[in-house]
């Protein structure tokens, strides 16, 4: 059986000396069962087994709308640390827009969250300094 030379086999002319000497036919399968043995290492190596699998989070629409609120109250925290005022305002009516889009949830949760208010109350005492 004539094997390719990319699996490890020997070259056409080894093989028919494989066919013509029935001895030869042990040492050729030795050297067709070593090529093998890189490929299940380099198998286990990129195996999928060793990496962490990590769980896929379904949430809601509003859920994901809370988020990016807070994630936005986060980032004008941080702006009015460093005293950016110009993206400072652009927060600001970013924040509001968000609030906008939560009018109905808002409403039936009975208010606007407490961080937010921090938030607003913190940035009125910031533009009074």
């Amino acid at each position: 059986m004539a094997t390719n030379k990319f699996w490890g086999g020997g070259s056409s002319s080894e093989s028919e000396s494989d066919s013509s000497s029935s001895g030869d036919e042990a040492p050729a399968a030795a050297t067709s069962a070593a090529p093998r043995r890189p490929m299940a290492r380099w198998a286990e190596e990129s195996s999928s087994d060793d990496e962490v699998e990590t769980k896929r989070v379904v949430r809601s629409h509003t859920d994901k709308r809370y988020g990016q609120l807070l994630e936005k109250i986060k980032t004008m925290k941080n702006h009015m640390k460093i005293g950016d005022f110009a993206v400072l305002i652009q927060d600001y009516e970013q924040i509001l827009k968000m609030l906008e889009k939560l009018k109905n949830v808002v409403e039936q949760d009975g208010g606007p969250p407490k961080e937010f208010v921090k938030s607003i109350c913190g940035f009125e005492s910031y533009i009074e300094e």
